[in-house]
């Protein structure tokens, strides 16, 4: 029995140590030009995807309607800290779009700017926090930005 206990012990720090061992295989970084921004005026997020993963990295690219929006998950939450939802979608606007990938080599850094105001309903005045996140298939994690606070005024 001491046996058996010994070795499932040795398999959970096994098991431990792999998991912790993967890291995620880039980072993301966001920024915006400034803090305060009018109802109604575009707000450019510019996105930074670094690759730390120590080789080439092949990244999921969609494409069709809004698909700046479906390579990344997009949190926006108001000063009450509840979720800004995205803007509807009109019928005719609604394109079936498919998948590509785009390698990003090692310590190479892909660009984005995503206008966050085509695709959430950001007018109404007030503070907002927004973060960016991306699927990582090498760690199974969801790789978070850096969270940026924006204002609207009226």
């Amino acid at each position: 029995m001491r046996y058996l206990t010994g070795i499932f012990a040795l398999s959970i720090l096994a098991f431990a140590q792999t998991s912790e061992t993967k890291r995620e295989a880039f980072t993301i970084t966001i920024k915006v030009s400034g803090t305060m921004f009018n109802s109604g005026e575009p707000i450019p997020v510019h996105l930074a995807l670094q690759n730390t993963s120590g080789s080439d990295i092949v990244v999921t690219r969609h494409r069709g309607h809004r698909k700046e929006t479906r390579d990344y998950r997009i949190e926006i939450r108001d000063s009450d800290g509840q979720l800004v939802p995205p803007t509807p979608l009109p019928l005719d606007m609604i394109i079936i779009g498919g998948t590509s990938g785009q390698t990003i080599k090692n310590k190479e850094t892909a660009k984005d700017v995503i206008d966050i105001t085509k695709h959430f309903d950001i007018k109404r005045p007030g503070s907002y926090t927004i973060q960016f996140g991306k699927s990582d298939p090498v760690s199974g994690r969801i790789v978070q930005s850096n969270k940026i606070f924006i204002t609207i005024s009226g």
